[in-house]
């Protein structure tokens, strides 16, 4: 994302605050805002302050706005007439929820009057102060686990004040190896018994380096709590990768500090079934997407652009969620995609996808269009002139 539409999603949320804070706006504090809306108009950033990004932050080094345009020099072959598309089908058969005790609710509710009460979503956890927590949910079909963690535990999370946080900040050399993060994901799934079969060997997202790496100021840098570990899916042994390049899958969160699993989310059942959809045919558009990397056309003409390369795709799913208005439900479709693999990023971009997909199926492209973000110039602010209240 264009970062100084970043710098505008937060001056909306600074200035909502400063209308439900200062209801009495004096003209001093009008030309002080007309005076940061011009400055904002301009673009002469210099430095951009990183926040967030996996727990990573710091100050990034100066340049211009670049975006990237990704070269492929051969053929992109698509499909004509129809593809076969992957549903992944939610349970039909709920479970009974007449002969779980309710414990407190049984004396104050009289649920016989309900009928055919049925289990949607269930949260069981273990007693203790640092057990798992494992939410069931019934609809999709799908199982999250999340590790309580106490005060005593990592007493920076209860943290108030950025002396706190400096204090107990992560430093490089408490960062586990990425060996290290893998043999605790792979170790709690076997303990817990995950069905691994239908994954590909998992890997570790570790963007966290790229960030520490580009930083101008690495005294400031907050290193990652958590680190996340991706079990690839496969289905008829295809890997799935997410529309903005990264494979999709089961997801475990590692605490650093701690050294154990923090969260499992993304992991359901596994019962498919092919449907038949229109191919998407567009050559002129498929080489749009591959050129700017996403299925949003819109870019920033002002911006410099670099450019990457691309290798040759390879044939893969991309998951995709298709919503019912009527029966207000979500359907998880895994479309046919072609994977181009990004042979070299260009020096100073902030680039950290490693694939660039192109689905092949149009209704992807019919619902992209009807819903496709459009960033719009902040328009020149004229404060207007407010005349002090009388005295009285």
């Amino acid at each position: 994302m264009d970062q100084r539409y970043l710098f505008a999603l937060g001056g909306v949320l600074v200035g909502g605050f400063l209308v439900l804070s200062w209801p009495k706006t004096q003209p001093a504090q009008l030309e002080m805002i007309q005076e940061d809306q011009n400055a904002f108009q301009r673009s002469d950033f210099t430095s951009v302050p990183l926040n967030g990004f996996g727990g990573a932050g710091g100050d990034m080094p100066p340049h211009e706005y670049t975006r990237t345009e990704y070269i492929y020099t051969g053929d992109i072959t698509l499909p004509s007439g129809t593809v076969q598309v992957v549903q992944r089908l939610n349970p039909t058969n709920k479970p009974s929820a007449t002969a779980i005790p309710k414990g407190f609710a049984d004396a104050i509710l009289n649920w016989s009057q309900l009928s055919s009460t049925q289990l949607t979503n269930v949260t069981v956890e273990e007693p203790s102060h640092s057990g798992y927590s494992v939410t069931i949910d019934f609809n999709q079909g799908m199982v999250n686990m999340y590790k309580k963690i106490s005060a005593a535990e990592r007493p920076d999370m209860y943290c108030s004040g950025e002396d706190c946080y400096r204090q107990n900040r992560l430093q490089e050399s408490d960062m586990l190896p990425n060996e290290e993060v893998l043999r605790i994901a792979q170790d709690f799934a076997t303990e817990y018994g995950f069905d691994l079969t239908q994954y590909a060997d998992p890997v570790v997202q570790d963007d966290w380096r790229m960030w520490q790496a580009a930083s101008t100021t690495p005294e400031d840098f907050y290193f990652p709590d958590q680190i996340s570990v991706v079990f690839p899916l496969l289905i008829n042994g295809t890997p799935v990768y997410e529309e903005y390049g990264m494979p999709h899958g089961m997801t475990m969160s590692v605490d650093v500090r701690l050294g154990v699993v923090a969260s499992v989310f993304n992991y359901y059942a596994s019962d498919y079934q092919e449907r038949t959809y229109d191919a998407f045919t567009d050559a002129e558009k498929a080489a749009e997407v591959v050129k700017f990397g996403s299925l949003y056309s819109w870019v920033d003409e002002q911006a410099d652009v670099v450019e990457a390369t691309l290798s040759e795709p390879t044939e893969a799913y991309m998951s995709y969620f298709r919503w019912d208005q009527e029966t207000q439900q979500s359907t998880n479709l895994f479309v046919p995609a072609l994977v181009f693999p990004i042979e070299n990023v260009p020096e100073g971009t902030m680039e950290h996808r490693r694939t660039i997909v192109l689905p092949l199926v149009q209704e992807v492209y019919d619902n992209m269009s009807a819903m496709e973000p459009m960033p719009m110039p902040m328009e020149p602010f004229d404060a207007p002139a407010i005349e002090p209240a009388a005295a009285g």
